[in-house]
């Protein structure tokens, strides 16, 4: 009874998974990219789950889930570094995802005969997985910690929401994988007629239920703040042709008058001088730009200071001061959120580059 349980357990989870996989397909293509290493992740996990049902522990396609399990980690991390808008390169997820891909070659070995792989070492990479996801999971959740603390004006609200269901993700993530740990231990010596890993299922079935709970209520944090701009600006004065005479006035007062070097510049003083409202400017620049107030001027304050700190020997300090910053930590996270590394870090990598290249 308890190993039928186990099954519709199972397959309710990876229907789920594959449910929510096809969800994230249909999405408009800037929207996909933005949960492409989600649905890579869901992906995983119902193929992860299929597998796992339809073969025993010593089938040879069983061998394959180490690899999709040593996956799993990276790929949660990557998304929630993502969604903090601080991507990975695709040099540094590689890196991550050399356990996976070493595991890859070794089954490839396997099938091809050329190596054994024993029964005891398949186990122990189904155990040891766990400890190294859950060491992914606490990053991410620094990650959204790190995040949350930075200036909110910078982000949408549906992302805002997005982030605390993702932490809330994160928790139930760890739960499941301590049970994953601890499971082997604990099921020998108080339940040994039920299956090892049906506790961690039930876990990740209720995760994946609140998952898609939370988009049958609220579809929409799947999509980017800005895309939902239309309906906000739908009785704005501001028509298109407009907006292409006031946006080119704001790129003249931006890269001509270099106005974005004022460290007092709001968002109410700079629609004066283009000659808009507070309102209209806010349209604007989602519309025309697909960027809020804060990030459209960080951009050019980000630019400048890169120039400075290529091309003079100030400290961080003078150049974040000098490039419209009011203080040393707002510009550092400005600069970590564009660059994904601190000023110190890519003035070194630049002047590294520029002196290979001469």
């Amino acid at each position: 009874m308890a190993i039928q349980l186990l099954e519709i357990i199972t397959t309710f989870a990876f229907t789920l998974c594959f449910s929510m996989v096809a969800v994230l397909a249909w999405l408009p293509g800037i929207d996909k990219t933005e949960h492409r290493y989600l649905q890579l992740y869901l992906a995983a996990i119902g193929v992860i789950l299929l597998i796992d049902q339809l073969t025993p522990v010593h089938h040879a396609l069983h061998l394959s889930l180490p690899p999709l399990l040593f996956m799993l980690g990276p790929l949660l991390f990557a998304y929630t570094r993502q969604q903090c808008r601080l991507p990975l390169s695709g040099a540094i997820l590689g890196f991550l995802l050399i356990p996976s891909l070493v595991l890859s070659l070794l089954l490839v070995l396997q099938w091809l005969q050329l190596l054994s792989w024993s029964s005891v070492m398949h186990l122990s990479l189904l155990y040891w997985y766990a400890a190294y996801e859950m060491l992914f999971t606490l990053l991410s959740l620094e990650c959204l910690r790190h995040f949350s603390q930075q200036d909110k004006d910078s982000q949408g609200a549906n992302l805002r929401t997005r982030l605390l269901w993702l932490k809330g993700y994160c928790w139930f993530n760890l739960l499941l994988l301590s049970v994953d740990l601890i499971s082997p231990w604990w099921w020998a010596a108080y339940a040994p007629g039920l299956p090892v890993r049906s506790l961690s299922l039930c876990i990740l079935t209720v995760a994946l239920i609140w998952f898609g709970l939370t988009l049958v209520r609220k579809p929409h944090l799947l999509l980017l703040d800005h895309l939902r701009q239309v309906a906000k600006y739908r009785h704005s004065g501001l028509r298109p042709d407009s907006q292409r005479y006031y946006k080119q006035k704001l790129d003249s007062l931006m890269q001509t008058q270099k106005i974005f070097l004022d460290p007092e510049l709001s968002l109410a003083s700079l629609a004066t001088q283009v000659g808009l409202n507070s309102h209209n400017l806010s349209q604007l620049l989602n519309e025309s730009c697909a960027q809020s107030f804060y990030d459209y001027l960080n951009t050019y304050r980000i630019a400048h200071a890169q120039q400075q700190l290529l091309c003079s020997d100030a400290s961080v300090v003078d150049v974040a001061m000098a490039s419209g910053f009011n203080n040393k930590a707002s510009f550092y996270k400005a600069f970590r959120k564009q660059c994904g590394m601190t000023p110190t870090q890519w003035r070194q990598q630049a002047l590294t580059t520029n002196h290979q290249e001469s």
